[in-house]
């Protein structure tokens, strides 16, 4: 994990309702919001996997909860 103080939704979120945040996407970190930003196909497609993994892993959470 990455410890980042970018800009984002989850800075205003978090902020706002006192409460911690994560925000995850693919590529270069140095690069973001730069001339030279870019994400491989690869990396765009294993943020998909990561993404719904973690969304259907939530689901579940929630549904235990039920």
């Amino acid at each position: 994990l990455i410890r980042k103080t970018g800009t984002g939704d989850m800075n205003v979120i978090g902020n706002q309702w006192k409460i911690p945040v994560v925000t995850y996407g693919p590529g270069d970190p140095h690069e973001a919001h730069t001339i030279d930003e870019k994400v491989s196909i690869d990396e765009y497609l294993r943020s998909i996997e990561v993404l719904k993994h973690t969304l259907q892993h939530l689901k579940r959470l929630h549904d235990k909860r039920k």
